[in-house]
């Protein structure tokens, strides 16, 4: 089955059912993933660091940049922790509940 809830709304609901001692960083999450699925990759070099660019919707004619990402070794390494601890989060509080019989 397909959820069609939007990301934040799903990681909302899931804070608010998980212990106070396993929740998320929604809105890092949601910016994270509209970063990485919207943004625009640039770089002079074939080398690190990339340059992310998210860009807002016009405004007058203008498009604003709603971020500027230096994208090197170490931000993808901080990201992929980040997104791994937030999984293990998850993890532990859908393990928890099944210790205490899905409650």
């Amino acid at each position: 089955m397909t959820n069609y809830d939007q990301l934040s709304a799903v990681l909302k609901r899931f804070n608010g059912l998980a212990s106070p001692t396993r929740q998320l960083d929604v809105q890092k999450i949601v910016d994270l993933r509209a970063q990485l699925a919207h943004g625009r990759v640039a770089s002079f070099e074939p080398t690190f660091p990339l340059t992310l660019f998210k860009f807002g919707k016009p405004v007058r004619g203008k498009v604003p940049v709603l971020a500027r990402i230096e994208m090197t070794e170490e931000w993808f390494r901080a990201q992929r922790r980040f997104v791994h601890d937030a999984l293990q989060t998850v993890g532990d509080e859908f393990y928890a509940r099944r210790l205490n019989g899905g409650a």
